[in-house]
């Protein structure tokens, strides 16, 4: 005789439109056989159950054949097939419950060859698991909280009516597919539907375009009125003017806004008084102009600000009073004019400043006299570490003030008209700086001796991957190179180090002490006349010229989350004024520029931040298993 044991209900809690998988696993002692039926809230339950083989699924779908009146749910029995007399076997009866929401997206979004891979790869039986795919996770009760589509190769109109039904998520991030729609009807269906979201990706989708609604109940005024916290739209179509909402401290909650490379145009709105929230803005590479506006330099919680390659003329004082905890603050090739704002030197939280490609015309007092900084608590204190000042129309003497800044490792301040002697550097000057290219301006006087303490003669680069650079090229400098940068003495380091001096007026720079430094004393047959002198090898390794240094200098500091501030070296070299005169660039610029996209999200846009880490719940959370132990064996 057989025995049974009978579950009258097995349903989902919580999964939209629910698809199970029943399995019993024994003990291993005899087999056991699984019937099941399913059966609405209410429905027929006296029909034969159907036999579930090892691995098979059930189907309990709305819309296949079942009643769609109630909750699908399974009646299951679990037979023991042998005789009484034959051996009890203990048993568990396991379920887990997925979402058939999957079959619409992958139906309407999935058709390209090898798109939608990971939905296939965690679909056993045809039914996605989805908290089994990298990068989702899910709460206890197998609801969906990280959706991460990223480059999955969806082509459709944007299926906001499929992921609005995902109403538990709280991330839902599309990057790099090839999504279509307009933006402010996708950010109103998804405010209608996931009340809960927090951080919302749609970068590296270029035909979601559209301008952005201004009306502060549609659109993404609606959207970002509610709990989202991150929205990066970068690398989309979008066109027209930034509306007021997304910077209002009581119609935003936005924390970080990323929209750069697309079509914006107009003014940044004045809206930013009351922010307490805003900390990461990136904006870079629209049309955007005009002044930044003043309130932009009140918002106390701001870390990262990058507004490059725009057309904004004037920039407010940042200062640490107003903006304590900014850290970077990248505004290259813009139109900027005149002195580069008394706050930014004095900063005591500012890491990273690039305004390189700019027309400004002087620098701050602090960064000019030694002894005024030597004076300034800000200057001894001061964390930069990057400072990018190429490309604009400075004059003065060079920025000596600048040695005392103890943490400064990089200094870019090519292509300008600073003039005067070289000075001699203060005691201990300069002792972090591992990279130094002021060439392409009209320096004179000699090299003393204070300019071999520096950082880059005295100790390893501070991070892997990036060489020292001593670039004073194509200035009006003269009288010896000193023994200090000849071939012997920089071979002798530990370290590699360029050594860049063509251009100028020295009386040895080609005696035997420098004899294989083509970056000191150019080989006959290229001549200094050209003005484009051939990248080579020089001693202590090879050479590097300032575009090679850019592109070294990004995957160093990409890593640390600073990477934004150096792209404009690479990007003017395209871009820069004709009556700059630039150095050639070697294979090793080659193999950094082709690499970009490395650091690229989407290509072409560096993060501000490092990585983006969803904060909303680790990835590989498990779905909730439903286990029903009998309490007796059969």
């Amino acid at each position: 005789m057989r025995q049974s044991y009978l579950f009258d209900s097995i349903k989902s809690q919580a999964a939209i439109k629910p698809a199970f998988n029943i399995t019993v696993v024994s003990d291993g002692e005899g087999p056991l056989d699984l019937y099941c039926n399913c059966a609405d809230e209410g429905g027929d339950q006296s029909q034969h159950g159907l036999l579930i083989r090892p691995g098979d699924y059930a189907g309990c779908f709305h819309g296949e054949g079942q009643s769609t009146a109630g909750d699908p749910h399974f009646v299951c029995s679990v037979r023991n097939p042998g005789e009484r007399e034959g051996p009890s076997v203990a048993f568990e009866l396991q379920v887990r419950i997925y979402s058939m929401l999957y079959e619409d997206l992958y139906a309407r979004c999935c058709q390209a060859p090898g798109a939608c891979a990971p939905l296939v790869s965690a679909s056993p039986g045809g039914v996605v698991d989805d908290c089994a795919i990298e990068g989702w996770s899910c709460n206890g009760a197998g609801q969906v909280l990280i959706m991460n589509a990223t480059g999955f190769g969806m082509e459709c109109d944007f299926p906001a009516d499929v992921l609005k039904e995902f109403n538990t998520l709280e991330g839902l991030h599309l990057a790099n597919n090839n999504l279509t729609g307009n933006f402010d009807g996708i950010a109103t269906e998804l405010a209608s539907g996931l009340q809960g979201l927090r951080a919302l990706t749609l970068s590296g989708n270029p035909g979601i375009t559209g301008e952005l609604a201004q009306a502060s109940e549609d659109g993404v005024c609606l959207l970002v009125k509610g709990n989202l916290t991150r929205l990066d739209v970068s690398g989309a179509g979008l066109t027209g003017t930034l509306p007021a909402c997304l910077f209002q401290e009581d119609s935003s909650a936005l924390v970080e806004l990323y929209a750069a490379h697309n079509r914006l145009t107009g003014e940044l709105p004045d809206s930013f008084a009351n922010s307490t929230k805003l900390q990461h803005l990136d904006l870079g590479h629209n049309e955007l102009g005009g002044p930044v506006p003043e309130s932009l330099a009140y918002v106390r919680a701001l870390r990262e600000v990058d507004l490059a390659f725009n057309e904004f003329n004037q920039l407010p004082d940042f200062n640490s009073e107003t903006t304590p905890n900014l850290a970077t603050l990248i505004m290259s090739g813009n139109e900027l004019q005149g002195t580069v704002p008394q706050g930014l030197a004095e900063h005591k939280s500012l890491q990273v400043l690039d305004l390189g490609g700019n027309a400004l015309t002087a620098l701050p007092q602090l960064w000019l006299d030694p002894g005024a900084a030597a004076a300034a608590v800000a200057a001894t204190t001061s964390p930069l570490m990057y400072l990018q000042l190429s490309g604009n129309k400075l004059t003065g003497p060079f920025p000596a003030g600048l040695a005392l800044y103890p943490d400064l490792v990089f200094l870019f301040l090519e292509g300008n008209s600073l003039q005067g002697t070289l000075p001699d550097l203060p005691g201990g000057g300069f002792g972090s700086l591992h990279v130094l290219d002021a060439s392409h301006n009209q320096l004179s006087g000699n090299l003393t001796d204070s300019w071999s303490q520096i950082g880059m003669f005295t100790e390893q680069p501070p991070f892997e991957g990036v060489e020292n650079v001593f670039n004073m090229s194509y200035n009006q400098l003269s009288g010896d190179v000193p023994a200090w940068l000849s071939a012997a003495s920089v071979n002798s380091l530990a370290w590699n180090i360029s050594i860049v001096l063509l251009g100028n007026a020295f009386d040895n720079a080609c005696a035997p002490d420098f004899a294989g430094m083509p970056e000191v004393c150019p080989p006959a047959d290229t001549g200094e006349e050209s003005g484009e002198p051939e990248a080579s090898q020089s001693a202590g390794g090879p050479s590097t010229s300032s575009a090679a240094i850019a592109g070294t200098v990004v995957g160093v500091l990409a890593a640390l989350g600073l990477a934004a501030g150096v792209l404009f070296y690479v990007k003017r070299r395209r871009q820069r004024d004709a009556r700059v005169t630039r150095l050639g660039s070697g294979a090793k610029f080659k193999r950094f520029e082709e690499g970009m996209d490395d650091f690229a999200h989407p290509p072409g846009h560096v993060e501000l931040s490092p990585q983006f880490a969803d904060p909303f719940g680790p990835p590989g959370s498990e779905r909730q298993s439903f286990h029903y132990q009998s309490p007796r064996k059969l």
